[in-house]
């Protein structure tokens, strides 16, 4: 018996003793295998430390852990981790170790981070798949090429998982930290996990730090705290018995920037009897609070396939109280909602039955009333008091169309100031009848007396009377007999002040007369910041804008003191409080000009501020109209000089905003413009520092970035840059090419009556040959140079000859190199002939100096004949903007008679039109007399160019 008890220990040792070493002998062929495997299938950087096995964490399985396994991207996602994870664990059939196949039981991730992102060209780097998928169909014919990982799972267990994904195409950003998970049951589907072996899932805990999503497209933001899912039951291939408990710490939901839930509650439990061979689930004894309300649901939801679902589903809530439906209100949920008192009857109740398939609804009926309630702080004065609220919305099954809301009495009476509303809307889709009003007096001042505000401040009076009923039709028809919208809307002296708005927006006075056809916009006065706007005019098609979305028109004049665009382009951050913070969630923003606004505008701004750019006096026309601003005629004073502006702004492409300008500069300051103006300075920055004032015409184009800068790769242009007299600075190609031909005046030169014409075109500026006087010498230049700074000139040299006055040197200089390293070359053209040549009588020398008399005399003639034709083009644009002018007073007086002697409302408002037409017409006829002027006075000062040029151009010839 010893001798047995003693052979039964030997072998027992041996067996441990087995399980201690063997580990040691396998674990180096597991991470060959592992690294072996992945590099086949990714082409990305796999790395992994430490790789332990051991027979004793899972026995009787294997279990192997790796310690700070990540995969890392290349090439383009270089820098960027898609997977780190600093510990795993994976419990292996112990019999899989000793054949090709390893069988994967059970999976542990701890303390992982994930990183997805798709960059704008739409590449993601989570496509390393390699060349795994350029060999999709091989695998498939060859079926004996499987991996050697099975699965057979049991248990997934996650603990403090974090991952983010940021899609820089779709502008779209999610992540979620703390991510912890656990599933246990038997989830072994032929060796796949798929949704049926999930179905047999026994526990799942689910436990989320924090949850955030923003998708700007939409202007859609959300994020979820501390989010606890507890799943438990009893599955069966056919049916399951569930129980699910779910716990949310803070809800936030936001649409363009408006707060629909901030940092709500959910507490939820539900029970759900599921008949899987049928797709239905029936919910029984179900309870859901959202802050404070607290509601039962039960019925069912039937998948009936892809695309139907029916339904019968029934919201009660027997307990509900006024204080839980003010806790859906962000404002009032805050700080010391718990001391709020409040009173009066509440009663909330909804059901939803039929069948959702395409368009069609199921039926559904929502109801809430409150009546008599009131709300006060014990810490504050004043208090809301008879809150009377009655609304309903229904529908009876099928197309939305037959949805009607119907709020017939909206009450309260805040701080002593009552106000009252109502709303209807039947037909919401195929034709609007509304019938809406609203009429009190809310003093805003008072709204700290009667709730807590402790990041905002506010002041000011809202009046409202106004009311409106009838159809969408009636207006689109303009049967304005059948439609009546009458009323006003007036605000004063507000002021809001709000913690995290870069700017307190004050509003002095804004005043909004309705009519059926048109709103009447008067003394608006706005401040935002040290940004101020004052506005009049009148808008039409208002009613189609807001119930279908139908293009707005308007004419307003504009005024402003001083605005400045720089702090409206910031980065958005319209998210902040919902996302995880993150380099990549934030970004300049484009100013997006709407599709359905069409407003002309006369604009006044005193100081107009754009970039480094100050504009002063700055007035003109705006046509703002299917997502394009043009501006027409706008002039101001800039960088010292006047400055003309005509082009369009365009955001049809949101994404890649553009811009074509034409520009009229006169008698600008050099180095203001070329140092203050980016895209001029990336083009030419030898005139940074350049003395001097120039007049420049320029037709421009450009794609715009994110910021609201041109994109320089994509400018293109068009211009003639002339200067009486320019003194250069520093520049180091003429320094260079100073010291290298001895000429010291070519060092910081003054060039005089300067003209050079260039286009710029795939990030190169070409200038055509332009003459340079410098001191005694002669430069004829052309060239380009790009936006890599790199040089490419070639300049043609007259200098005098000692030897032969006459006959002075010429040669060519290439310039090469870039601005802050020019290259110089030099290729003299043989003069030695021309200098044994020398003139051989007086008659010659005569001829010489007659030539040269008459090309000067050429010259002042050019010049005076050149004078008098701008004169005269001016005179000609002036006197046919007078006549416009004339036109146009005119019509408006005419106008102003028709509407001062109708008989009625609707004989006013149809002479008013017949008015606007006149007045329109007259704007057309003044437009063409000024075009015409135009043309005329372009066609002038050409064709005296043309004949003087030749004039000057065959003097030139008889001096040469």
């Amino acid at each position: 018996m010893k001798k047995l008890f003693k052979i039964a220990g030997i072998v027992l040792a041996v067996f441990v003793a087995l399980l201690l070493l063997l580990p040691y002998a396998i674990q180096g062929k597991l991470k060959d295998v592992a690294i072996s495997e992945a590099n086949k299938m990714l082409d990305a950087e796999i790395y992994m430390g430490d790789l332990s096995l051991s027979f004793f964490r899972d026995f009787p399985h294997a279990s192997v852990g790796i310690e700070n396994f990540g995969v890392a991207g290349v090439d383009t996602f270089a820098n960027d981790t898609l997977l780190d994870v600093k510990r795993m664990y994976v419990v292996l059939n112990i019999a899989s170790l000793f054949s090709d196949s390893y069988e994967i039981n059970k999976v542990e991730l701890i303390d992982a981070t994930a990183k997805a992102k798709v960059l704008e060209n739409g590449k993601a780097n989570w496509d390393i798949l390699g060349s795994l998928s350029d060999t999709t169909e091989t695998v498939e014919e060859d079926t004996s090429a499987a991996s050697p990982f099975g699965l057979s799972l049991e248990s997934v267990k996650v603990e403090n998982l974090n991952v983010k994904f940021i899609d820089k195409q779709s502008k779209m950003f999610a992540a979620v930290s703390d991510f912890d998970l656990y599933l246990e049951g038997d989830m072994a589907q032929g060796g796949t996990v798929d949704m049926n072996s999930l179905a047999n899932v026994d526990v799942l805990n689910l436990a989320i730090g924090k949850v955030a999503f923003a998708d700007k497209a939409s202007a859609l933001a959300t994020s979820v705290d501390n989010v606890k899912l507890d799943f438990s039951g009893s599955v069966s291939d056919a049916a399951a018995k569930l129980k699910t408990a779910l716990d949310i710490d803070a809800l936030s939901l936001y649409m363009d920037k408006i707060p629909y839930l901030s940092k709500a509650k959910i507490d939820a439990d539900v029970d759900i009897d599921a008949d899987l061979s049928n797709n239905k689930f029936v919910f029984s004894q179900n309870s859901v609070a959202l802050n404070e309300i607290k509601a039962q649901f039960d019925g069912f939801v039937h998948l009936v396939d892809s695309a139907t679902i029916d339904m019968d589903l029934a919201l009660k809530t027997p307990d509900i109280d006024f204080k839980q439906i003010l806790s859906l209100i962000p404002a009032v949920y805050a700080k010391d909602f718990a001391s709020l008192k409040t009173a009066g009857d509440v009663k909330l109740s909804a059901v939803a039955k039929g069948r959702m398939q395409g368009e069609n609804l199921p039926a559904f009926d929502v109801n809430l009333e409150i009546i008599d309630a009131m709300l006060k702080y014990p810490d504050l004065p004043s208090d809301i008091k008879g809150v009377d609220i009655k609304a309903r919305a229904t529908n009876p099954g099928g197309v939305a169309d037959l949805t009607v809301i119907d709020v017939p009495s909206l009450k309260f009476n805040m701080a002593g100031n009552p106000f009252e509303a109502r709303v209807g809307l039947k037909t919401p889709v195929s034709d609007p009848d509304f019938d809406f009003g609203a009429k009190g007096k809310i003093d805003l001042g008072k709204l700290k007396d009667v709730v807590p505000l402790d990041s905002m401040s506010m002041n000011g009076v809202l009046v409202a009377d106004l009311d409106a009923k009838g159809k969408l039709s009636y207006v689109e028809n303009e049967q304005f007999d059948k439609f009546a919208v009458a009323g006003n809307l007036n605000l004063a002296d507000m002021l809001l002040e709000m913690q995290g708005m870069p700017y307190d927006v004050k509003v002095a006075k804004a005043n909004l007369d309705f009519a059926t056809a048109f709103v009447n916009l008067t003394d608006l006065d706005v401040k935002l910041g040290k940004n101020d706007i004052q506005a009049n005019g009148k808008l039409e098609n208002f009613i189609p804008y807001l119930f279908k979305d139908e293009t707005i028109k308007g004419k307003l004049a504009v005024s402003s003191n001083y605005f400045n665009l720089n702090d409206f382009i910031t980065e958005d951050t319209s998210a902040s409080e919902v996302i995880v913070e993150d380099e990549d969630t934030t970004s300049m923003t484009v100013i997006e000009i709407p599709a359905n606004i069409d407003f002309e505008m006369d604009v006044k701004f005193n100081e107009l501020v754009y970039d480094k750019i100050v504009m002063n006096n700055a007035s003109g026309e705006l046509e703002v109209k299917d997502q394009v601003v043009n501006i027409k005629n706008l002039s101001t004073d800039a960088f010292g000089g006047k400055l003309a502006l005509s082009g369009a702004y365009s955001t049809k492409n949101v994404n890649s905003p553009k811009v074509d300008l034409k520009f009229n500069m006169k008698n600008m300051s050099i180095s203001k413009v070329f140092s203050g103006i980016e895209t001029l300075k990336a083009f030419v920055p030898a005139l940074s520092d350049a003395d001097g004032d120039f007049s420049m015409g320029l037709d421009f184009s450009s794609l715009l970035g994110s910021d609201m800068m041109p994109d320089l790769a994509s400018v293109s242009g068009l211009g003639d840059f002339e200067s009486n007299e320019v003194k250069l600075k520093g520049v180091k190609a003429l320094d260079n090419l100073a010291d290298k031909l001895n000429i010291k005046e070519l060092k910081n030169p003054a060039i005089k009556d300067l003209i050079v014409g260039f286009k710029i075109k795939d990030g190169r500026m070409e200038t055509e040959p332009f003459d340079a006087k410098v001191g005694s010498s002669k430069l004829v230049v052309s060239g380009s140079s790009g936006l890599d700074q790199t040089l490419d000139y070639v300049t043609t040299v007259e200098m005098p000859n000692e030897t032969a006055p006459k006959l002075p040197l010429k040669f060519d200089v290439k310039i090469g190199g870039t601005f802050t390293d020019p290259k110089i070359s030099v290729s003299a053209k043989s003069t030695t002939d021309a200098v044994k040549d020398v003139v051989k009588d007086k008659v010659n020398e005569v001829v010489y100096k007659v030539a040269l008399k008459n090309l000067e005399n050429a010259k002042a003639t050019q010049k005076k004949m050149m004078a008098e034709a701008e004169a005269n083009a001016e005179k000609m644009r002036k006197a046919a903007a007078e006549s416009g002018q004339k036109l146009v007073d005119e019509a408006q007086k005419q106008s102003d008679k028709m509407v001062a002697g109708a008989k009625n409302k609707l004989d006013k408002i149809a002479k008013q039109k017949a008015g606007d037409a006149l007045v329109k017409e007259a704007k057309k006829k003044a437009d063409k007399l000024n075009k015409d002027a135009e043309a005329n006075a372009n066609k002038l000062i050409s064709s005296t160019k043309e004949k003087t040029d030749k004039m000057v151009k065959e003097a030139e010839s008889k001096v040469k």
